[in-house]
């Protein structure tokens, strides 16, 4: 069971947990991944004020190469940072039945981007939503940053798609 649900008991409490039933220990598990987990912030915060600055909007279309490669760079780092520190979670927290169902969802809704914040969003989207309504995780993940980004939803509009079909965006009733 801990296997399928999670990624292995804790080895102090594997005689103790193979003793259970498995509807007992299934559970506990689903008891210890109720509560929402936190986010996961790893983003250097000099990224994020540069990235997200309210006073100037549409700072970041005004960076020199020197500063674009410099947040580039940083945000590779950070999202190693996030992965791993999300790898510690799934084998350190208690609620390894959230966290393996939120590795589950993360494979589908993958997306490639170099951009910190989007990440965690979407991460955090992810985690909060794994154990949850399927139609609003996917509402919450077709909505973020990183998704839109990922699918080039800003050059997704009905001119630019083949035969003149209707663009993916708006295919989720709201």
């Amino acid at each position: 069971m801990w296997w399928r649900a999670g990624f292995g008991p804790p080895a102090n409490q594997v005689r103790e947990l193979s003793e259970l039933k498995p509807e007992h220990l299934f559970r506990a598990m689903l008891k210890a991944s109720e509560k929402l987990p936190d986010p996961l912030l790893v983003a250097d915060s000099e990224v994020v004020s540069m990235m997200t600055d309210k006073q100037n909007p549409g700072a970041s279309q005004r960076f020199t190469p020197d500063q674009r490669q410099m947040l580039r760079k940083q945000s590779v780092d950070d999202i190693a940072k996030l992965n791993i520190l999300w790898l510690n979670q799934m084998t350190e927290s208690q609620a390894q039945l959230r966290e393996k169902t939120a590795l589950f969802w993360h494979g589908h809704f993958a997306s490639k981007t170099v951009n910190i914040i989007y990440d965690q969003e979407l991460l955090t989207i992810i985690r909060q939503s794994a154990l949850g309504n399927f139609r609003e995780l996917l509402h919450a993940v077709s909505k973020s940053a990183s998704i839109i980004s990922f699918l080039n939803n800003n050059q997704n509009t009905p001119a630019n798609t083949p035969y003149g079909a209707p663009a993916a965006s708006g295919w989720i009733d709201n």
